[in-house]
């Protein structure tokens, strides 16, 4: 059977409409979650001024943290320029990003959802002893059947150490595409 150049259009266009309806609709489901939030703590080294071994990123997504040096995606930075502490954004440091921070006024335990929108992915953030922030990273589409979307994930500063420059963190990362829920467990929002 042979399909003419006007059919096919059609048919295309017909297919097109379909996706885009669905797209505009309501009842996308989005599967059910399955990676518990765990809260955890992780201890960063300053970008610049310590030794290169330590790792000095955040990676959100795959929940890591990581070395600036390898070529592996991450979400922020820490360092400490003279007379500051500071979370960089990956945008700051050459990565062509979408990641962001939104620093908090709230408690770690009291931040149970991440905005939507208003994090700061161009600019530094100053870190003190007990600053919250909560975090949004890059795109991504690593386990997520609903395309490239952003995890989010709460930052408490548990200690800040000038002499070894590094800041420890308490941290829960909601590593399920879709849910911004900031709580232990398996996310139901």
């Amino acid at each position: 059977m042979r399909i003419s150049l006007p059919q096919l259009r059609f048919a295309t266009a017909g297919v097109a409409a379909l996706f885009a309806a669905a797209a505009c609709g309501e009842d996308i489901t989005i599967p059910p979650a399955t990676i518990p939030n765990v809260v955890d703590t992780i201890t960063l080294a300053a970008v610049t001024g310590t030794p290169v071994d330590q790792p000095s990123a955040y990676d959100i997504v795959n929940k890591l943290v990581v070395h600036t040096t390898i070529k592996q995606p991450f979400d922020m930075v820490f360092d400490i320029p003279p007379d500051s502490n500071l979370f960089k954004p990956a945008l700051l440091v050459g990565l062509q990003d979408a990641a962001g921070l939104l620093p908090s006024s709230l408690p770690f335990d009291s931040i149970t959802t991440a905005p939507e929108e208003d994090y700061v992915s161009d600019a530094p953030l100053p870190v003190q002893l007990g600053s919250t922030f909560i975090g949004q990273s890059r795109l991504s589409n690593q386990n997520c059947t609903l395309g490239s979307l952003p995890r989010y994930a709460k930052f408490h500063v548990l200690e800040i150490d000038s002499d070894a420059r590094t800041v420890t963190l308490e941290l829960l990362v909601n590593q399920n595409c879709a849910y911004r829920s900031l709580e232990p467990g398996i996310p139901e929002t």
